[in-house]
């Protein structure tokens, strides 16, 4: 049943592992790192703006996987992933720390998995039929649940003592994952023609107007999207 997969598809889950993987390594435990360097009050803040942020570009990526194209909007994520990762190595060095900076990056990094996060599910959406689908996102979810597994026990371990070290795989890790994502995904949606008139927050706004209006799905989405 694997093989008779879309091979988009199959990379994919295979990319969307390693990334997990990668976050997992640090991510679920910046809260400590960012109590460390401020205080419980500011670290709570600094997260919910995180959330807060991450959500609203999941939903302007979702609007312009369909403008720009999947795996368009897919290497700019996984570009800027890699940028904000080297940017948490360089504020992380054993002859300097700067905790504000590391905030910053996280911050972009955010945003950048909240644009690549629609485009992959519209990926995986355009390649697959019916019958294979139920099977993708069986694989999908085991495939993101055991590398967060992994990342966690790893990152859990070493943080404390190897933060470094743990930013130097996420490096290591986004940069195979932009390689991967050049070099073996194929487009799945053509660019729109005429594109300044429809990367606005009118025009995002007008697209998600119908969605809005249903307000337990806005609900349900919100909970989802702090749950995970």
């Amino acid at each position: 049943m694997w093989k008779n997969l879309h091979p988009n598809i199959r990379k994919r889950i295979q990319i969307e592992f390693l990334s997990r993987l990668g976050s997992s390594l640090i991510f679920p435990f910046m809260s400590i790192y960012l109590f460390h360097a401020y205080n419980a009050q500011i670290t709570g803040v600094l997260m919910m703006i995180n959330i807060i942020i991450s959500f609203l570009a999941g939903i302007y990526g979702g609007y312009l996987t369909d403008v720009f194209g999947r795996r368009r909007l897919l290497l700019f994520g996984e570009f800027i992933k890699l940028l904000a990762s080297i940017g948490i190595v360089c504020a992380n060095l054993p002859v300097y720390h700067f905790p504000w900076l590391t905030f910053v990056m996280m911050f972009l990094g955010n945003i950048a998995s909240g644009l690549i996060s629609p485009a992959s599910e519209a990926m995986l959406i355009d390649v697959s039929t019916e019958k294979t689908r139920a099977f993708m996102y069986a694989i999908n979810y085991w495939a993101n649940n055991l590398a967060l597994m992994i990342g966690m026990i790893i990152g859990g371990w070493l943080f404390e003592r190897h933060f470094l070290l743990l930013t130097t795989i996420l490096v290591i890790i986004n940069i195979s994952s932009l390689l991967l994502t050049k070099y073996l995904i194929t487009e799945t949606h053509e660019q729109m023609v005429n594109i300044k008139s429809h990367v606005g927050f009118q025009s995002v706004f007008h697209s998600y107007q119908i969605v809005l209006c249903n307000v337990r799905f806005v609900i349900f989405t919100i909970r989802w999207h702090l749950i995970t």
